[in-house]
């Protein structure tokens, strides 16, 4: 399996994902299990890979929405999403589903200019 799907990976998600007493998170976790203990061949394709952590990541905006989760969880809900966007949209990028706009920049500043 790629990097992104290797069990070990996967249940430290997972592990993060129960941590948090919210049923959207426990619903990624249980998909995350789900796919840690499935032996179909298909998983092995990078696709199953951008399916998995957009589902985790459509669970995690679930529960930011609903505001289901006790305040005390918000960093690690915030650190979750992040993370999971953060995947969709470095797959998305490398193939070029996602496109540069005419009128998007193409230099970004530096922190240091900000402070």
């Amino acid at each position: 399996m790629s990097t992104g799907m290797e069990n070990e990976s996967l249940a430290y998600l997972a592990e993060r994902l129960e941590a948090i007493p919210s049923d959207e998170p426990k619903a990624a976790a249980e998909l995350v299990r789900k796919v840690m203990a499935s032996s179909s061949a298909a998983l092995e394709k990078p696709e199953a890979e951008h399916a998995l952590f957009q589902a985790v990541w459509n669970h995690i905006s679930q529960a930011i929405d609903r505001e289901e989760y006790a305040p005390q969880f918000a960093q690690q809900v915030s650190a979750l999403e992040a993370e999971m966007a953060g995947r969709v949209l470095t797959f998305r990028l490398q193939r070029a589903w996602i496109a540069r706009t005419a009128s998007g920049p193409t230099e970004f500043r530096r922190i240091e200019e900000f402070l």
